[in-house]
C-alpha cells in the first residue's frame, strides 16, 4: 500500500511532468509559427552541419541588426542640422496693387438709353424685378445677339472719373503720399465682376 507521502510525491511528479510537456508544446509551437526565418532549422532534428550553418547565419543577421540599430541611434543623437531658416524683416515694403470693383456692373442710365433690350433681359433675370415665369423669348431681343460685350461693359460700367455735374463716378477724392491721385492713375481690367480699376498696377 502507498501512504500519503507517496501519493503526494507521485502527484507532484505528474504535475511537473505535465508542466514540462506543456512548456515544450508552447516552445515548439512558437518555433513553428515564428516569422524569424530559419529559427526552426536550429531546433529541428537535422544534421549537425546544417544546424551550425543556420546558427552562423542567424548570428550574423542579429549582429547586423544590432549594428544598424546602434548606427541609427548614434546618428540621431548627434542632432545634425538638415535645414536652416533665416527670417529677414524689411524696414520698408512696397505698396501693393489695389483693385476696385463696383458690385453694380452697369449704369442704368446708359442701358436705358443705349441698350434697352439688354436691360430688359437683365431685369427678367433679376429676382428683384417682376418677371414672367415663362422662358425668355429671345426673338423679341434680336439686338442682343449682336452685342459686343467688351464694348458694352466698358461703356455701361461705372466710370472712375468723377463728374461734378452728374455726381457720378467712383473716384471722389484720392491722395497718395501727399499727392493727389487722378483717374488716369488707375488702369482698367475686365473681370468676372465687370470693369475694375487697379491702382499701382505695376506691382
Amino acid at each position: 500500500m502507498m501512504d500519503a507521502d507517496d501519493v503526494r510525491e507521485l502527484n507532484g511528479g505528474y504535475k511537473n511532468s505535465h508542466l514540462n510537456e506543456k512548456k515544450k508544446s508552447i516552445w515548439d509551437k512558437f518555433i513553428e509559427q515564428s516569422t524569424l526565418h530559419g529559427l526552426h532549422y536550429l531546433f529541428e532534428k537535422r544534421p549537425a552541419p546544417q544546424r551550425i550553418i543556420w546558427l552562423i547565419l542567424q548570428g550574423l543577421m542579429c549582429a547586423l541588426f544590432l549594428w544598424q540599430t546602434l548606427t541609427l541611434a548614434l546618428d540621431y543623437l548627434e542632432y545634425n542640422v538638415t535645414s536652416t531658416i533665416e527670417f529677414v524683416t524689411e524696414r520698408e515694403s512696397n505698396f501693393p496693387a489695389v483693385t476696385l470693383c463696383n458690385f453694380n456692373q452697369y449704369r442704368n442710365s446708359v442701358l436705358s438709353n443705349d441698350y434697352p433690350d439688354f436691360l430688359h433681359v437683365l431685369q427678367q433675370q433679376n429676382p428683384l424685378y417682376e418677371k414672367d415665369k415663362k422662358p425668355i423669348n429671345w426673338t423679341k431681343y434680336a439686338n442682343t445677339n449682336n452685342l459686343n460685350m467688351k464694348e458694352l461693359v466698358r461703356t455701361a460700367a461705372h466710370q472712375m472719373q468723377y463728374d461734378n455735374k452728374t455726381e457720378g463716378g467712383m473716384l471722389y477724392r484720392c491722395t497718395w503720399l501727399g499727392d493727389e491721385c487722378k483717374y488716369s492713375d488707375f488702369t482698367t481690367t475686365l473681370t468676372d465682376m465687370g470693369l475694375c480699376y487697379t491702382f499701382n498696377a505695376g506691382m
